[in-house]
Formats: C-alpha cells, structure tokens, sequence
C-alpha cells in the first residue's frame, strides 16, 4: 500500500538477496569485465525483483540508499590475479557504472579441493525505481574462466 508519508511498517526488511544455485563458467577475455553467469535465485525480496537472472532491481521511490554486502567464492586457475565488482544500471539515464569501493581483486590460492578466492564486499549505492544492480568479474593474468561457486551470495539491504 501506500500512505503518505508511509516507508513501510517497522519490520519490513528492504532489499533482497540472490544466492548462487547453479555454478557455470564464465568465459573472459584477458583483462575485461564480464557479467558473471550462473543461476542465480532470488529470496528475502522486499520492494524488489529480479528482472533476469543476477539482476536485483529497485521497484519503489523510497528508501534510495542501500548496502551490497556480500560472501563470494571465486574458482579459476591457480595464481591467477581475478577480481569482482558490482555494476549499477541508472534506470532514468539508460546508462550503467561501476558501483564505487565495491571492485575488490584477489589471487587464486589451492585450497585443497579447488582452487578459488574468497570475497567480502561491502558498498553503498543509491537506487531509484528501477534502477538495478549485478555482478562481474575479471581475470588479470590470463583467459582462464571463472566460475561463481554455488551458494555465493550477494544481499541489497537498507542503509
């Protein structure tokens, strides 16, 4: 519903999540950001939907600041330089940017079973309606995939 002046009843949890269900690969090219493939499914979505997949889209006029936190495990080539950032599309400008603080680059280490790097991003971001955000990542040291391991996350949440 909406009252004037109403941003919702004390309890209602803004934002919304998108957890890695489904790994693939996402081929790159040397040094270039790639939107990250994998299925990604939506949950906790409050004033917000997910247009396609990996896609996390504003869908009211109010609240317009939010928080990306998130828990990502990344899989490629051992010692390969990878990094990950969040996009932002600007609905009313029909232009996307680069979220600021949220690139972060990692090296992939031997873990045991696989070789990946893990990341913990946090970011502010301000959405308008319909405004939306996504994942990329990118190799640095060469062509190798990457691969978005299943239960990464990243979560909108109210600032």
């Amino acid at each position: 519903c909406s009252w004037r002046e109403n941003v919702g009843l004390p309890n209602t949890n803004v934002g919304g999540k998108l957890t890695v269900t489904a790994e693939a690969a996402t081929s790159v090219s040397l040094s270039t950001w790639t939107t990250a493939l994998g299925t990604f499914t939506p949950s906790y979505l409050s004033h917000f939907d997910e247009p396609s997949n990996g896609q996390i889209r504003h869908l009211g006029d109010d609240p317009r600041e939010y928080l990306i936190f998130t828990d990502l495990e990344l899989e490629s080539s051992l010692s390969n330089e990878v990094g990950v950032r969040f996009m932002k599309w600007d609905d009313s400008a029909s232009s996307e940017s680069p979220i600021a603080e949220s690139e972060q680059i990692r090296q992939i280490n031997n873990t045991g079973s696989t070789d990946k790097a893990f990341f913990h991003v946090s970011a502010d971001v301000t959405l308008d309606k319909n405004d939306y955000v996504y994942l990329q990542v990118i190799n640095n040291t060469a062509t190798n995939s990457i691969t978005v391991l299943d239960s990464s996350y990243f979560r909108v949440t109210v600032r």
